[in-house]
């Protein structure tokens, strides 16, 4: 052990690390805070026969929530337990019986005898002095340490901070990255995610350097703060897509939101360097930054960044396209709470296909029955839900001319991993049935409105939206090029989705939906002329003269 580790310093560390209080591990093994408070400041150890710490290590192995938490705490009792008895098999639980066991142990018998003055005891003997004088030195001489002399670099000046962090990310898209050490950074005080946020020419120079590093194999750990500032949140998101296509991506954000306002900056690349940037006056301006390649300082900064990570939650969840079926239940799961909606996308609602015309759909699709008849119910799960809000909460639908237009002209619907629709083989009368449709739920709720946009007004890095008021959570999906096919040996498009329950991030989402509906012309969302238009698209399907709709033209700034 570390010079025999008392109790008090053991417990001390492991609930710091595990980020506990006292007065919650007490609530936690049901006893008194003060004998916890006592065991805290080395005045009390429980006895030998008492199951404390049993219950001390259960409670903190519970309250364990993530990886980088488990990692500070697995550490923590390696350092502790010495090389000769650390057992390999041991999982983190038995390594903290074992440490807390050792730690009391060390306490009990080191009180039955006298103890030896320590350096503490020596340094308490040593006259203080109210006016400390430098001829007094000497007095001190075994206990001043002078720090190692380590090559470090000062780099001052907006410009040149950010150039340096680009440069350390394209350092690391040199070399293959390794699974166990990620890139760390933080996105703090800065109004994008590029710490570049005067000169744009840097933007796609960070962007390609973030792309090469996650294609070499490494993994990014992004640490960001979020706030109400929207076009921030936006840009942020607007990379996470970007990045979260690709993989090895996975962002957290602080969830104790007063900790993480310095404005400070950092970013540490395993075996090749770290930098901590220190903010001017300015917020989105960088005065300097301290940059270092030492192998044992790169490794304070990572472990200090892994600390902070333990005080996270993931921003995001993701779903791979072999799980898209395990979204779509947390998708219902979430439409059947009450609240308003929101809804964008490329493609048109599959929630305005009747459920007697979607049965009909997916007996032309070659699939098993088992899977044909979970698929109808979910769909009548989902149209239910549907019904039950609009009834009493606002439904906002925006979906893309070219989408209708290309179901009327090919009879086809896009592809839908949620749905099968483009599976179906629909005739004309079916689409017919699901236009009359759609005019029917806009004439009778009023609740539910649809805008018909152009393709080029929409985000392209953002496929779908599903915003839902009920518990403040939005879904959305987003293409992936991953994967490569086996018979061409090319990278191929796969669709992930993607949800997001901070409530500040889903704001920012709701914002910005809300933003694209006010820009949107009166002629493209008004309800008389949106069933007008869609009119003319039955009209046309029955043979008659086919009108186009017309928008205004105007520009949107996404």
């Amino acid at each position: 052990m570390e010079d025999c580790l008392n109790f008090s310093e053991c417990l001390n560390k492991l609930l710091s690390c595990a980020n506990i209080k006292f007065s919650s591990l007490a609530k936690g093994i049901n006893i008194d805070p003060s004998l916890v408070n006592r065991w805290i400041h080395g005045s009390r150890v429980p006895t030998y026969s008492s199951n404390y710490v049993e219950l001390i290590a259960k409670y903190i192995c519970s309250c364990i929530n993530n990886s980088f938490q488990e990692k500070i705490i697995q550490d923590t009792l390696d350092l502790i337990i010495s090389k000769q008895k650390c057992k390999k098999e041991m999982c983190i639980y038995e390594k903290m019986i074992f440490v807390l066991k050792e730690a009391q142990g060390c306490s009990i018998e080191m009180k039955r005898k006298p103890q030896p003055m320590t350096k503490t005891a020596e340094m308490k003997s040593i006259p203080r002095f109210s006016n400390f004088d430098s001829s007094n030195f000497e007095v001190f001489p075994d206990y001043f340490f002078s720090f190692p002399k380590v090559e470090t670099k000062i780099i001052t000046g907006n410009m040149e901070v950010h150039k340096s962090m680009i440069a350390l990310i394209q350092a690391a898209s040199q070399k293959e990255g390794k699974e166990e050490d990620p890139i760390l950074i933080t996105y703090n005080k800065i109004t994008s995610t590029l710490p570049v946020n005067e000169d744009k020419a840097f933007l796609p120079i960070w962007d390609k350097a973030t792309r090469d590093a996650l294609n070499r194999g490494w993994n990014i750990v992004p640490l960001i703060r979020v706030d109400n500032n929207i076009d921030r949140m936006m840009k942020i998101i607007h990379d996470l897509m970007s990045f979260l296509a690709i993989g090895n991506y996975t962002p957290y954000y602080m969830n104790r939101y007063f900790m993480f306002s310095t404005g400070r900056e950092m970013l540490v690349v395993p075996g090749i360097g770290a930098m901590i940037t220190f903010p001017a006056v300015s917020p989105s301006q960088i005065e300097c930054a301290l940059y270092v390649e030492d192998k044992n300082v790169v490794k304070m900064f990572f472990r200090h960044f892994y600390y902070l990570l333990s005080m996270t939650q993931p921003l995001v969840r993701i779903y791979s396209p072999e799980e898209s079926k395990v979204f779509l239940w947390k998708l219902i799961e979430y439409e059947e709470r009450y609240g308003s909606r929101c809804h964008y996308a490329k493609d048109i609602n599959s929630l305005t296909v009747p459920s007697n015309l979607y049965e009909r759909y997916l007996k032309t699709v070659d699939k098993p029955l088992s899977e044909l008849t979970e698929a109808i119910n979910l769909h009548k799960r989902r149209l239910g839900a549907f019904i039950s809000n609009v009834k009493d909460y606002k439904y906002k639908d925006i979906c893309t001319i070219e989408s209708i237009e290309r179901l009327i002209h090919y009879l086809q619907y896009p592809s839908d991993n949620l749905s099968m629709l483009s599976e179906c083989k629909p005739t004309k009368e079916n689409i017919i049935e699901h236009i009359e449709n759609i005019i029917f739920l806009l004439e009778k709720y009023k609740n539910y409105e649809m805008a018909i946009v152009n393709e080029t007004q929409l985000h392209h890095d953002i496929k779908s939206i599903w915003i839902i008021d009920g518990k403040a959570t939005a879904f959305t999906k987003t293409k992936s090029s991953g994967n490569m096919d086996n018979n061409s040996y090319k990278l191929i498009d796969q669709e992930i989705y993607i949800s997001f329950n901070e409530t500040t991030v889903v704001s920012t989402f709701k914002e910005y939906f809300m933003d694209l509906w006010d820009s949107i012309s009166p002629i493209n969302k008004e309800k008389k002329e949106v069933i007008a238009w869609l009119k003319t698209q039955i009209e046309h399907l029955k043979g008659r003269e086919y009108k186009p709709f017309t928008t205004p033209e105007y520009t949107m700034d996404m």
